[in-house]
């Protein structure tokens, strides 16, 4: 699968944004990155931007990209997922290849030999609640704290069982997943105990499938549906938007419009939505591709 790195928008969004002007510019292979197809963009706490590509860590100071590779100790070159904990250290999912943390200087890296339970990490996050990373991977899910691994997997669905994305609260950390469970999962980093979510919990309403969360300024849960659209939990009820393709990232600007980054399910079988950029405001999604001049409709 391709998908071509259109702009920074999503991490860089509320600094540019100017009423209703937008300006964007295409950067690819020809400005520099290693690969055209980015798994994800995060600003760390210096004002740098990294990126991952399917060939290597990008990192771009505002004016030159700079391409780490295995070349310079990370585990793999497929990057996932990007974090930074509260010590500045950049943690690195390496799709394939476990995880590696950067300290600025060397990386130390992470496989299912030190306790990991999968190499293959799709999502890696700094939990600021819980002071530990949250690590999903398509079998399974790791808690990293204090040299330790904590896991979870499910002998029933040993391939299956994908996580994808994270819902913290001050207690407890709800695992969404992608897969054959129709179970999200629970996990309470108090007392290291995992349980299965009750099937008539109001996450797993209309879609047990899941692709991204998101919890905006005005408190509202936002859960991607597979093919399926976004669910929209409000303080009293529950929004369905189906009009919006597959969503893989979602980000909020100062002015609390939503930008969901959607992948086309053309083909797919299900569905015949487009991907691309979706703005959303007030509940009510709004296309914008041509706004932004975006060709592409896979967007991660």
């Amino acid at each position: 699968m391709r998908i071509t790195f259109l702009l920074i928008l999503f991490q860089l969004f509320t600094q540019f944004s100017l009423g209703q002007n937008y300006h964007t510019r295409n950067i690819s292979m020809n400005d520099g990155l290693p690969s055209n197809t980015i798994r994800d963009i995060y600003k760390d706490s210096r004002g740098y931007i990294w990126i991952g590509t399917e060939a290597g860590l990008v990192k771009f100071d505002g004016t030159e990209f700079k391409t780490y590779t295995t070349r310079d100790g990370l585990s793999g070159n497929r990057i996932w997922s990007i974090t930074e904990d509260t010590l500045g250290n950049l943690w690195i999912a390496n799709y394939g290849n476990g995880i590696s943390m950067f300290d600025g200087k060397e990386f130390t890296n992470y496989s299912t030999k030190d306790g990991l339970v999968n190499d293959n990490v799709r999502i890696i996050k700094y939990s600021e609640k819980h002071k530990g990373l949250l690590i999903g991977t398509v079998s399974g899910f790791s808690f990293y704290k204090d040299s330790t691994f904590i896991s979870f997997r499910d002998s029933a669905y040993l391939e299956l069982l994908q996580v994808t994305s994270f819902i913290e609260t001050d207690s407890i950390i709800y695992l969404l997943t992608f897969g054959a469970t129709d179970k999200f999962i629970v996990f309470n980093p108090k007392t290291k105990s995992f349980n299965y979510l009750k099937k008539d919990h109001r996450y797993h309403k209309i879609h047990t499938r899941t692709t991204i969360s998101y919890i905006n300024q005005k408190k509202d849960t936002l859960i991607g549906c597979y093919t399926d659209g976004i669910k929209i939990y409000t303080s009293d009820s529950l929004i369905y938007n189906d009009k919006v393709g597959q969503i893989f990232d979602i980000v909020e600007d100062k002015y609390k419009n939503l930008w969901l980054a959607s992948w086309t399910n053309y083909g797919s079988g299900i569905r015949n939505d487009k991907g691309g950029i979706y703005k959303l405001t007030n509940y009510k999604e709004e296309y914008y591709n041509e706004k932004l001049d975006i060709v592409s409709e896979q967007c991660w």
